[in-house]
């Protein structure tokens, strides 16, 4: 039996010229335009000419080269995120149709996953972008000219001169006085614990925090080469406000603040460096550091122009370059070696508990990542920067005190055009071999005195505690007469009511005897311990 015939297959409709270019552009997921407009990419081609043509037409798109790799920027956020080929076969769709010729007619289809990750390794293709130092999410000042004698601020987009993207999120005032900036930053420091006393405009540990504030503002006008402190804030006690001081450094700029936790082995240490430098942060928040500081990782994280590092999870290794402003904080705690000259220390120092301190204008990390505190930050700082710039031709001080002249006389010409002090002396109980003899003194007088109880030393009685301990030499360097010197030194550094932890944890206070004339006696009490 003969089977019945086939049926002849219908012919689809062919559709006219400008629709098979309409479907040709939904297939790829582009805008629809005409053929004039929608480029073209030839998968064809190959893969050096593809890649120069394709690094062409994505030239001007939020694909750039950072560090050595290939990132994205969402321009709407100023997030970055690595591009791979899985990602870039259908992100390229959105700029161009992807195909090939077939039969006089253009073809389109998705690129392979081989063709992709050929292309991103091409150096060709590297040639064609924007080079990226860095994404900020507020307008930053730069150098408006070659002389460094006048600034400005960045505008939204990317600054072809500094290769900085600036998505601004955060607009504000760009008007404000120098004069009234001043007041308000003042304003909204009075009631901050800062060691030294006197007027608060001169105060060494404040103008060490606007020192910090304006350098991670002014980051864009420092190049990678110029050496930067970075910065520590340091405490008498818990809940003195450290931390809310370093975070509201930062948090202007940066707005919220990620910290990071401070590794004893240096290995583990790198590590945490090395990712950071990995992913481009502008910043390094390290939070409660305690015990000695010790780390030749990040002295050289702190200074160098450039930190070479390792990516984890792979035998990659890779360097960024330093664009970045290191915080971090602790009570009691001492930098040593060679990062204790990397380091610009904000002392903080309360005679009474700082737990249960009552303030009529609380400091909160609410207040200060709201975006209106934010705007004002960023108003008064900018405000600080332009007055230099407009009235001073941005003159510098002659650098003397820090290993980082060149910062110091920028930061410092700042500070000095606003009418603030000097941020750059050495700190009342600083880091360095005679503060830490003097906090140890403090805590072997300690030692011998009860809970809840008070305990009374004539001034012999603490040389003698000195150097039974060894400790009188830091404490007192090339004294002649040690008992003259000592209550000089306890006067001039203020430390008649100096708080601190003793090695037991317990609350201490080392003040002036009430029954002592002209300083001969000192007291030592320690708290008694809460339940």
């Amino acid at each position: 039996m003969n089977a019945p015939p086939k049926k002849p297959a219908k012919k689809k409709p062919e559709l006219p010229p400008s629709d098979r270019m309409r479907v040709i552009h939904e297939v790829a997921g582009v805008p629809a335009s005409d053929d004039r407009t929608a480029p073209k990419v030839d998968i064809t081609l190959p893969l050096s000419e593809l890649a120069r043509h394709i690094g062409g037409l994505l030239h001007d798109k939020p694909l750039f080269l950072m560090n050595g790799r290939l990132v994205l920027v969402d321009e709407a956020t100023g997030e970055i995120e690595e591009m791979d080929a899985v990602t870039f076969r259908s992100w390229l769709e959105e700029y161009a149709v992807v195909g090939k010729p077939n039969d006089g007619e253009f073809k389109a289809m998705s690129m392979s996953r081989d063709t992709a990750q050929g292309i991103l390794a091409n150096r060709v293709f590297h040639k064609q972008l924007r080079k990226l130092n860095g994404v900020n999410k507020v307008r930053l000042p730069v150098w408006a000219n070659d002389e460094q004698t006048k600034v400005e601020l960045l505008p939204p987009g990317y600054h072809e001169r500094s290769g900085i993207l600036t998505v601004d999120l955060l607009p504000y005032d760009t008007g404000m006085d120098g004069g009234a900036a001043r007041s308000w930053l003042l304003q909204m420091h009075d009631e901050c614990a800062w060691a030294e006393e006197g007027e608060l405009s001169l105060k060494r540990s404040f103008c060490a925090h606007l020192a910090c504030m304006l350098t991670g503002y002014c980051l864009e006008m420092f190049p990678p080469e110029m050496e930067r402190m970075g910065f520590f804030y340091t405490g008498n006690q818990r809940g003195i406000g450290k931390s809310t001081l370093a975070q509201c450094a930062l948090a202007p700029v940066f707005g919220m603040v990620d910290g990071k936790g401070y590794k004893r082995n240096e290995e583990a240490f790198e590590k945490v460096l090395d990712t950071a430098a990995h992913e481009g942060g502008r910043y390094l928040f390290l939070d409660n550091v305690d015990g000695k500081l010790f780390s030749g990782h990040l002295a050289r994280f702190i200074t160098l122009p450039r930190y070479s590092y390792r990516v984890l999870g792979g035998n990659k290794s890779g360097s960024a370059e330093n664009r970045r402003v290191v915080v971090m904080t602790g009570n009691g705690a001492r930098a040593i070696g060679d990062l204790e000259s990397r380091l610009l220390c904000v002392d903080l120092y309360l005679s009474m508990e700082a737990l249960g301190r009552k303030y009529k204008r609380p400091m909160t990390l609410k207040k200060l990542n709201a975006p209106e505190s934010r705007k004002q930050f960023l108003a008064a700082l900018w405000s600080l920067v332009n007055w230099w710039s407009e009235l001073n031709e941005c003159a510098r001080l002659p650098a003397t005190q820090t290993r980082c002249p060149e910062w110091e006389a920028i930061i410092g010409g700042i500070l000095l055009c606003s009418h603030f002090g000097n941020p750059f002396a050495k700190p009342l109980m600083g880091m360095d071999d005679q503060g830490e003899a003097w906090r140890s003194f403090f805590v072997k007088l300690a030692a011998d005195v009860e809970s809840g109880q008070t305990k009374t030393f004539e001034v012999s009685e603490c040389i003698d505690v000195a150097r039974e301990n060894d400790l009188l030499d830091d404490m007192l360097p090339e004294a002649k007469d040690a008992n003259r010197a000592f209550g000089h030194y306890v006067k001039r550094k203020h430390l008649r009511g100096w708080q601190f932890t003793d090695e037991h944890s317990r609350r201490c206070e080392f003040k002036k005897a009430p029954d002592s004339s002209k300083c001969s006696r000192y007291s030592v009490t320690v708290f008694a311990i809460e339940a």
